[in-house]
This record gives structure tokens, sequence and C-alpha cells, in this order.
């Protein structure tokens, strides 16, 4: 079985289905037996991460943000530990630069980003709150020997601002089901409803209704992008003039190697506004990547910082019982 083309199918095609493997081996010319061994295989070499669905925060009433601090490099693990105890906070990275810790966090709409992060950072002072005030491409998917896939939708801007969906309690453990690793099993959706309570039918009939709607963004596999060569990740950082954003984030999502493009707001001491994640097998191929991109958007400042350390990369858990002693 060529690896690269089941990795490809469990990113993008993974069926919403009673017996999801099965139907896999059918499109791939594969048994049930031979996708199951070579998926366990792949999440036992590390090179899957989990195989799980990916939310729109604002759909289910939450909001996100990039949080960026300076601690003191001594404690910076420490730190690091803290932070990544929250069950909002998906990414969290140490990066080279004044600013060296880096994390993603997601809550309900309830909560505020920035009393959230001074929770989080108790006598941290230096710390920048950058929720997305446009997304211009979300698509970190990976097949070993190639680059990441390009922006996957009709629309290169998509809308941060959508209908409001009123979970109802089944809706509430869908949604965290889902959120949940799922197994590798002939009936694996069976066994993931039966430890939330549901049943397979439930399950999957609001899996497709949240994807058909734009609640689930997708549901499959996310890769150690590491493990299949993609070695350096540099978050490039771009100053556009407020005029020219749309356009040249709208450039840049078209890049294959970025994976994500989002607008954030500015500080006096951080005046860049356009943030673009690009993915490489070396630093120096990152950097061309870079200069390429800046020659044909014509922008003369930004600034590559790269991740040295990977502290948590995990789904958000989506009404999560973790969440009480949070709120």
């Amino acid at each position: 079985m060529d690896e690269g083309t089941l990795l490809k199918s469990l990113q993008y095609d993974f069926p919403l289905v009673s017996r999801p493997y099965a139907a896999l081996a059918q499109q791939l010319g594969q048994t049930e037996t031979a996708v199951l061994a070579h998926t366990r295989d792949l999440l036992e070499r590390r090179i899957i991460r989990s195989i799980r669905a990916f939310f729109d925060a604002a759909r289910l009433n939450h909001r996100s943000a990039l949080v960026a601090a300076h601690v003191p490099e001594g404690h910076l693990s420490q730190w690091a530990s803290r932070v990544s105890a929250h069950p909002g906070v998906s990414h969290n990275y140490a990066r080279e630069h004044h600013y060296n810790l880096w994390f993603t966090i997601t809550i309900p709409d309830s909560m505020d980003l920035h009393e959230t992060a001074a929770r989080l950072l108790p006598g941290v002072e230096d710390v920048l709150v950058l929720p997305a005030l446009r997304l211009f491409k979300i698509d970190a998917r990976f097949t070993p020997g190639h680059e990441s896939a390009k922006v996957s939708v009709d629309e290169s801007v998509l809308p941060l601002q959508h209908d409001r969906f009123e979970p109802d309690p089944i809706d509430k453990l869908a949604v965290y089901a889902l959120s949940q690793h799922l197994p590798v099993a002939e009936r694996a959706f069976a066994e993931s409803a039966v430890r939330f309570g549901l049943t397979e039918e439930v399950l999957l009939e609001r899996a497709r209704f949240y994807l058909r709607c734009g609640i689930m963004r997708r549901f499959g596999a996310t890769l150690n992008h590491r493990r299949v060569g993609f070695i350096a990740n540099g978050m490039t950082v771009w100053v556009v003039p407020s005029h020219r954003v749309e356009a040249v984030g709208q450039l840049f999502a078209g890049v294959s190697a970025v994976s994500h493009c989002y607008e954030r707001p500015v500080y006096p001491n951080w005046p860049y506004n356009l943030f673009t994640m690009i993915h490489g097998q070396t630093r120096e191929e990152v950097a061309q990547t870079v200069q390429s991109m800046a020659a044909t958007a014509e922008i003369n400042e930004w600034a590559i910082l790269y991740s040295t350390v990977e502290f948590k990369k995990a789904a958000v858990s989506y009404y999560d019982p973790a969440w009480s002693e949070f709120l």
C-alpha cells in the first residue's frame, strides 16, 4: 500500500460512515484489514497525531487568539507547563524571538481573552493578545514528498462572523466526542459514541450536519509534519499597509507552502499585521519561499519566527468537563 496515498486519504477523504476504514479500503483498492493495520502503524510511528474533527470556534460560540509573551528563558518550561494545562490551549511553542512563548487559546464567548491570558501568565507584563481579524487560509494537511495543500475553499477570504449555532445537550456531547481521537477500529464511530453515551447513528448524523453547514471544517487525520519531512516551520509575520492587507492575504493564501494566513492586530511594539505559517524541509527553503513572497507582494518588512520546542499540540476539547475549573 502506498503510504503517501493513504495519508492523503486519511486527511482529505475520511468517510463519515459506519465502517470508515472499509470505505477507505474500497477507494484505495485494499482490504479493510490492511488499511486498519497500516493506520495503526502510522499512529505507532507518530506520523499521525490523531484522527478527529476540526471545528470552527466561532460557530460554536467560542473565541480564540494567538498569544505571545516574553518570559524569562530560564523559566520558559515552567510557564509553558502552566499554559498547556488549560484545556482551551491547543498549540504552545517556544520561538526564537523576544516574544519566546506563543500559544493559541480558544474559550467560550462568555470569557474575555485578555483576562484569560492574564490569569495564565500572572505577573508577566509583556504579553500580546492577537485574535484573528481576517482569515485568508487554514489548511494544514501534508503528504510525504509533497508541499502542504493549497487553499481548498471557493473564496480565499473566509468570514469570521457566522450565524450563531445554539448547541443542545446532545450537540455538546457529539462535539466533544468528535474532538477526541477516533479509534482505529472497524466500527470506529460506534466505539467513540458509546464512550460518550451516544449512538453511532446520532454521532454520524450530527457529524455530517456539522460538516455540511460549516460548523466542522473537516474530519480527518492530523499529521506530525516533522515526521513527514517538514522540519523547518517558520511563522512569518509581515508589515502590510492596511489598504493592501486583503490583496496580499489572498496572494499569500495561494502559496502552497503556506498552511495558515491571518490578519491580526498591531501594538505599539508589534507592527506586524499579517501572519503566515510556512513549512519547508530546511530553514533555507523557508527563507527562499519568504523572499519570493516578499518580492511578489512588494513587502519590505517581515520576520521569521522559528519554533524551537513544541510544548503542546492538541485538539481543543469543546465542552470538556475539565473546563469547569477554568470558568
